[in-house]
């Protein structure tokens, strides 16, 4: 069982001004890349955790292919360890740019962590932080609910976002709480900046992050994506 620092689950609702301009499929894109977005950033985050409590990096091993698309069971049942099938992170070479790239260009793609002899996914759909979408309406405007890490969502709803500090008093408004409270929220690049993150990783980990935060950013400009309400789960 792999240890990670609690975080607070909760729901996002997104409010998609321009979205109704958009057609169904425009709609399911962004929901799918903003998904595989929350994900990558859950991955990165969770090794950065993980390293800064005392993994090494040849502990973390990337598959080659992604995740299928409609998978029959967990992430751990469908996946074996083959020497051949995976990329670690560190190499012989110490060249890690091959498990980086899968990362962050893969559309599913899947890390997993040795400890001992367990070999454990570190994301998986069935996890509790796993992202999901609860609500979705196409009426005026179109509005989404998405359940997950609400550091995460946060980041990715927030991209790119010129407006930040009033999003974030308005926000504190509806939960009650200083803006200043809420800015406590452990954003991602925090994580990856930790000073116990191996240089190395935090570069990556960091170059990685403000490349997906970018085309989260480009996704959201185009629907036009606020957040509208908060829930935290109690």
């Amino acid at each position: 069982m792999i240890e990670f620092e609690s975080k607070e689950l909760g729901t996002i609702k997104l409010i998609g001004d321009k979205a109704e301009e958009f057609p169904m499929w425009s709609i399911n894109r962004y929901i799918d890349e903003t998904c595989n977005n929350y994900n990558k950033i859950l991955i990165i985050t969770k090794i950065c955790e993980l390293l800064q409590k005392g993994a090494v990096d040849s502990q973390f091993v990337v598959a080659k292919k992604s995740v299928m698309l409609f998978p029959k069971k967990s992430i751990k049942e469908l996946f074996e360890y083959k020497e051949e099938n995976y990329i670690k992170l560190a190499t012989k070479e110490n060249n890690p740019e091959a498990f980086w790239h899968i990362i962050f260009n893969y559309s599913r793609p899947i890390v997993f962590f040795w400890k001992g002899d367990t070999f454990t996914p570190i994301i998986d759909f069935k996890d509790d932080d796993a992202i999901k979408v609860t609500s979705l309406s196409y009426n005026s405007p179109p509005l989404f609910d998405i359940f997950g890490a609400i550091e995460t969502l946060y980041d990715l709803a927030l991209a790119g976002k010129q407006d930040e500090r009033e999003e974030e008093a308005h926000i504190a408004r509806q939960l009650g709480e200083s803006a200043d409270n809420y800015r406590r929220i452990a954003s991602a690049s925090q994580v990856i900046n930790d000073e116990r993150t191996p240089n190395g990783v935090r570069q990556y980990a960091m170059k990685g992050l403000e490349e997906i935060q970018e085309k989260q950013n480009i996704l959201n400009k185009k629907l036009g994506i606020r957040i509208a309400n908060i829930d935290k789960k109690i």
